[in-house]
């Protein structure tokens, strides 16, 4: 077959359909997996001391800053 003919083909455009809306739904379930596992390891409050211990070590002491910031 010509590309011509395979372009204007009705098959062709719906496997290309299925084929992406197939892959954008596994990067969806991907991602709402990963979101699952980071509320679960989290959600215990254990993340608190290391947000504040995160905190301490960017913030950037008060000798570097200009009187502006």
């Amino acid at each position: 077959m010509e590309l011509k003919n395979v372009v204007k083909d009705k098959k062709f455009w719906m496997a290309s359909f299925i084929i992406a809306w197939a892959a954008a739904l596994q990067g969806h379930m991907m991602w709402l997996q990963r979101q699952n596992s980071f509320k679960e390891k989290f959600e215990d409050g254990s993340c608190c001391r290391g947000r504040i211990l995160v905190r301490a070590l960017v913030q950037v002491p008060r000798v570097f800053t200009t009187k502006y910031s």
